[in-house]
């Protein structure tokens, strides 16, 4: 995520001891772009990941995503304006193939 995020010049990072990948605002605000999670029941391991390119973040009212405040969350669409996810499709695609080793 980080990797595809800096293709599209936005800087994200982790944040210590918190899920998913964050970036600072330009007034020095921490946002959440992306969800991971991990969960395992019945001898089976689930995975995901939500990366926010055009959400729509009035969703997140509704719920405390990964147990944060709903303000917490952005999109890249928030700081890009013209990206779409058709654009951020194949890079995250190849950007995933290269960090789990299948490119």
């Amino acid at each position: 995520m980080i990797q595809t995020c800096a293709h599209f010049g936005l800087i994200a990072d982790r944040e210590p001891k918190k899920t998913g990948v964050w970036t600072t605002l330009p007034d020095g605000a921490r946002k959440k772009l992306c969800s991971m999670g991990i969960a395992c029941r019945k001898w089976v391991v689930f995975h995901g990941l939500a990366l926010n390119v055009t959400t729509d973040l009035s969703y997140f009212r509704r719920i405390n995503p990964c147990g944060f405040e709903s303000a917490v969350m952005t999109s890249m669409a928030t700081l890009i304006p013209d990206v779409t996810v058709d654009a951020v499709r194949p890079v995250l695609a190849a950007q995933l193939a290269t960090q789990l080793r299948r490119a």
